[in-house]
Formats: C-alpha cells, structure tokens, sequence
C-alpha cells in the first residue's frame, strides 16, 4: 500500500470497493499533494456493462476503496464530465443527476444534497509514474449515485459497473372504492412508485379475477370486505414470488382492467348484471369527487416571477416552471379522481386576490400555489413550504400547517435537494384563503446547479409527484369550509406588491 503518516487526508477517493487477496499485484510511483508516495497494491481490470474498458490508469486501491479516472469511466457510459481547475470542482451529469466533487474535500453534493464521500476518501489528482496528473474519484459512491451498481470480483481481479437501472420494488399501499348505482363497481389501487410490470388479467372458474405484479409488495390487509355490485371482496397475497390482486365476484356481467400511464394507479371495473330493478337504470361514468383542489401556478403574463440564466447563458422565467409543476400535479391528482380548478392554464396573471377568491367561491377544500425562489447569492439551495398563520384553523378537519408539513415530507421522499423545512408567512394568496392554503417554493433559480434541475423536465415531474402525493395524504381529512358573504368581502383586502418575500441563505 501506499507510505502515508496521514493516510485519511492524503486518500480522498470517490468509490467504494472490497479488495481480495487473490487479485494481481502492482507497483507503481505515484505522484500528489507535492510528495512521491510507493504504491504496492492490488490490480483491477475494469468492466462497463460486459465490456472491458482501458483506463489510462488501472484502478487504484486505497483502504479497500477503488479510485478511478474520472473521464475514461464515465464518460465511457455517456456522462459529461467538467473540471473546473481554479475552484478544483468535478462535475458529472448523467440523465438528471448531478454530481459535485471537490478535490481533496469528501463533501459531495447530488442534485444539490450534501453527502459525505465514506471512508475518508475524497478525490485526487494523481500522476503515475511522472505522467500527466489524473483526476480520481471513488468508483462505488459515484457509481450507487447514478443509479449504477457496482461488483468486485477478486478471484479475476474484475472490477464490474452495470449501468441498467435497479427495477425498484413498488408497494401496494392505498385502494379506494367507486361505487355506482351497484351495477358498475370500480376500485382504484394505487402504487408507491411506478409497477414494473402486470400480467393480463384472468378468471377462474370460481369468479375470481386477478393479476400479478411482479417486483412488488402490498401493506395492505390480505381481505377487504367490499359486497357492492358484482365485487364481493378484494384480496391480496403472494403468488409465485409475485403480488396478486384479486377480486371475488358475482353475478358479473363484464369487466375492465387498466393499469394508468404513469403505472402507479390499476383501475379494475365490474359491471353487475342487472336486476329488475336497475334494468331501467342508464349507466353513466361515476361522477368526480364534489371536493375542490386548487392549484395556483405563481405569476405569470406581464409578471415573470423570479429569472434565472444557465450556464450556457438560456434564460428561464418563474413563471414558466411553476405552469409546468402545476400542470403536472394538476394531472395526477386529476388521475386519483380529484376535482383540480387551476388558477391561470396559460400564460395570464390573475391578481393575488384572484387567486384566493376563486378557491373561496368555489369553496375548496385545498389550495396550493407554487413558486421557485431566488436569493442574492447563488450557494442558496432548497425547496420548503409556507403556510400562513392567518389562517391555520382546523375547523374544515385539516390545518393550514398539517397540509404543509404532508407536503413537504412528500417532496423530501421525491427529490434529494435541500429540504428547508415549513415555515410561516402572511402570504397574500394563503392568508386570505378560507381552506388549508400553502405555498411552495421549488428550489432556487439563482443557484445555478439547481437551476439546471428545475429546468429538468424529470425533476420537475418528480417535483409534482411529490406536491400530489402530499395532497392526497391528507385530502380525505379536508371538508369544504363554510363561505358566508361576510367573509368572501373580507377577502378581498389591498393586494400586496409582490407575491412572495426573496430568500436568502
């Protein structure tokens, strides 16, 4: 190994790897932090995706991590790779995520998140054997940060990186039930994140109809009474290493199941045959939900909202990526059944009290505006939530303040940028609302890491996810408020100048 007095802060490396005793053995002289350091280690060959990669340098082993040039490996997998030598910052993209490292520091930063590099190691600049100087990082940590997976094989002296995604396992955590008129029964299930895959559905001879799902797990009871229609009950349980959902039925006349394009919703609906009673009854989809969600995209028209410039010197307005996120979540709550009036669809600006006026008419049961924040210096990262404590009542069975903190943990699961937590303002648009009323800020468009981000069309997609998924944690808590005249006149109170107060870090 290498003759260190301070092995920690001389070896700073990016990827984590099991050194075994049977692999070859190397020496070479290799050259960093201004000394000449003997390194007598074992020797790896380096494999992508079933194919060996030549290296400048072979991997290099330092307390069992493996340290790698970082533009022979992964701009081998189609990563771009950019050193900023005056700062000594290493960027990496691929596919969305962003890495930052820093030579000779094991702070890390994925998709703006702090992690710390493991072990002590953090990357370095390293010549062997008085070549050009190399940048290295950790193999594993960059690697597992990318959504690769690593292997280390120590009888070939193989080090193997399979760029395929890791098939997550999805959970069965949520149904809800659609009954009409008892002839057409439709039961919606719905999935953590998106289902790897479902069989066609089938019938047996006892009237049971089911699928399988594979990759996947249920928290859910095994039974669930339903006895409406033609569905007697809905079960869950383990078939051949796979979930399978299935219906006990009765008197059915026909059936119908769709898994959603977003594959986290399976919608199954039985139709009865119809008894003496019904045969005059003329079917008709079952009607939405009576509760109200508004969603509110911040500024827009002759208000850009905030503006940020990548580093390619594009240009971005706030208002564009708030229509985008509100869209989307507009879709998915749209998907689970729920009634969504948005507040503008294009791009206009309806004033601040606009805003919370159309949700008090329409006497909605959530309202939820979105925003990207801004702040003087460009290190300011985050996404949190605000609710106003003006209004924070529980009277409509949910608070302002319970709303905010469903969403903000949503997100959190969604994203790995900064969470900055919930947090209290008197926001125009939150505090006159008579409903649970939030305001999210996404993330920093004057920070230019995360500005790539929001421009992203997937993390803004997962963004949505997240604000979705934190409304309807708690949709079922929410009423619709009484709106009386007194107190739609209230209000409709002076419109402050601007819609939201700038951050700083």
């Amino acid at each position: 190994m290498i003759k260190l007095k301070k092995i920690i802060t001389a070896v700073t490396l990016f990827l984590m790897c099991f050194v075994l005793s049977s692999a070859n053995a190397a020496t070479y002289i290799l050259h960093y932090d201004g000394q000449q350091h003997e390194y007598t280690g074992s020797s790896y060959k380096l494999m992508i995706d079933g194919v060996y990669i030549k290296t400048s340098v072979e991997p290099l082993i330092f307390n069992d991590y493996a340290l790698v040039p970082i533009r022979d490996v992964f701009e081998a997998v189609g990563a771009t790779v950019k050193y900023v030598d005056l700062k000594r910052e290493i960027y990496i993209n691929y596919e969305g995520t962003y890495v930052k490292l820093t030579i000779g520091s094991n702070d890390a930063y994925i998709n703006s998140k702090a992690l710390q590099i493991p072990g002590g190691i953090t990357p370095m600049l390293i010549s062997i054997d008085g070549s050009d100087a190399k940048t290295m990082v950790p193999l594993r940590f960059v690697s597992e940060n990318l959504g690769f997976t690593v292997d280390f094989n120590g009888d070939k002296g193989l080090i193997s990186i399979s760029t395929a995604p890791v098939v997550k396992t999805s959970t069965i955590n949520n149904f809800k039930l659609y009954p009409y008129k008892n002839l057409t029964t439709t039961i919606k299930i719905y999935s953590d994140i998106p289902i790897a895959s479902m069989t066609a559905p089938k019938m047996t001879s006892a009237n049971v109809l089911y699928v399988d799902i594979e990759n996947c797990k249920y928290s859910l009871p095994n039974t669930n009474d339903i006895s409406t229609g033609a569905v007697k009950s809905l079960r869950f349980g383990l078939s051949g290493g796979r979930t399978r959902i299935a219906l006990d039925l009765d008197n059915m006349k026909d059936y119908d199941v769709d898994l959603s394009d977003d594959k986290m919703t399976i919608t199954i609906s039985v139709t009865a045959n119809p008894s003496k009673d019904d045969e005059q009854q003329v079917d008709t989809p079952p009607a939405e939900t009576e509760k109200i969600v508004i969603i509110d995209a911040g500024h827009g028209g002759s208000d850009p909202g905030a503006i940020g410039v990548t580093e390619d010197e594009t240009t971005y307005q706030e208002k564009a990526i708030t229509l985008s996120v509100a869209t989307m979540v507009k879709n998915i709550l749209t998907k689970q059944g729920i009634n969504v009036i948005m507040t503008r669809d294009k791009d206009t600006y309806p004033s601040l009290t606009e805003r919370s006026d159309l949700a008090n008419t329409n006497s909605a049961v959530i309202f939820a505006s979105i925003h990207a924040n801004s702040a003087t210096t460009p290190t300011a990262s985050g996404f949190e939530v605000y609710y106003s404590s003006m209004n924070n009542s529980s009277a409509t069975g949910l608070s302002s303040s319970e709303l905010a903190k469903a969403v903000s943990n949503a997100i959190d699961k969604e994203i790995s940028t900064k969470n900055r937590g919930v947090k209290t303002a008197d926001h125009v648009v939150t505090k006159t609302c008579k409903m649970p009323a939030i305001l999210v800020e996404i993330g920093f468009m004057s920070n230019p890491e995360e500005l790539e981000l929001l421009v992203s069309k997937d993390f803004r997609a997962s963004l949505a996810k997240g604000i979705a998924n934190g409304i309807l944690s708690v949709y079922d808590k929410a009423s619709p408020p009484i709106i009386t005249e007194e107190t739609t006149k209230n209000s409709n109170e002076t419109e402050a100048t601007t819609l939201i107060e700038k951050e700083t870090p």
